[in-house]
């Protein structure tokens, strides 16, 4: 399967994998070490998933980060 980096708006919610109001996906090449991403959004906080969607359309994360704030004005 394709994998992908999943990232959800997690901004004032207790984020329990699956009440994000907005998620985003980010296809990652199977060998890379690094990812950059252009989030839609400045001051918001997000919560990152690497994992893949299978055949039935159901995300499987593997990993999820610790919530990562980005102030206005962070590009």
């Amino acid at each position: 399967p394709a994998f992908h980096v999943r990232g959800f708006d997690t901004t004032d919610i207790l984020f329990d994998g699956s009440n994000a109001p907005v998620s985003l996906d980010f296809e990652v090449a199977p060998y890379a070490r690094s990812w950059y991403v252009r989030l839609p959004y400045q001051g918001r906080v997000y919560t990152f998933e690497y994992g893949h969607v299978a055949e039935d359309g159901q995300w499987n994360g593997i990993l999820r980060s610790q919530p990562i704030g980005f102030n206005d004005g962070m590009a």
